[in-house]
């Protein structure tokens, strides 16, 4: 064929449609997914995360407020516990946790209502009981490698977590602060 001339007109060819297993199922799929994924991200995340934070009060991270959001079915609270709940949320942005525990428990047992004066109050609690633990552990480590200094510093840290005497956590640090006490005065060095 010369490459001057154009090639004879195709006859028109009635459209058939695909065969079942010619769709492109996957890519169909693919295709709902990513839709339902951008739908989730963009309508309900930002208002799950919104719920979740009035719920439990925490902040965002990069905030530097320090106001408590209310749950919604809280009542209004009395300026006491309002101050109650501002003085703990500064203590606890401070990593003073016993001092958080006790100024939520204050706002907690002046307005026993108060969801989120008993929320963060558990919040603390289990925050001080995780930080309990792991100081009565090294503690105890530190007291097997005969570092009586460090296990009196971390026993202590215990003591002052959990003031009360009939705590078992005060319990057994008292136990180990009498032990790295003795055990450093029978090496000759003392603790005060």
């Amino acid at each position: 064929m010369p490459p001057d001339t154009e090639p004879p007109p195709m006859p028109d060819a009635p459209l058939v449609e695909p065969a079942p297993w010619q769709i492109p199922w996957r890519q169909i799929a693919a295709w709902i997914l990513a839709v339902f994924v951008v739908a989730w991200a963009l309508v309900l995340l930002p208002s799950l995360v919104q719920d979740a934070r009035l719920w439990a009060g925490v902040d965002m991270p990069g905030e530097n407020d320090i106001e408590i959001p209310a749950h919604p079915e809280d009542p209004e609270l009395s300026p006491k516990v309002q101050d109650f709940m501002l003085r703990g949320k500064v203590a606890e942005r401070d990593g003073r946790l016993a001092e958080a525990r006790g100024l939520y428990h204050q706002a907690a047992r002046a307005e026993p209502r108060c969801f989120s004066c008993r929320l963060r109050l558990a919040v603390m609690e289990r925050l001080v009981r995780e930080q309990s633990i792991a100081a009565l552990e090294a503690g105890s480590k530190y007291l097997e490698e005969s570092r009586f200094e460090d296990a009196a510093r971390h026993f202590s840290e215990v003591l002052a977590l959990v003031p009360d005497p009939k705590a078992s956590f005060h319990v057994l640090a008292q136990d180990g602060l009498e032990k790295a006490r003795a055990g450093a005065k029978r090496s000759g060095r003392p603790l005060p």
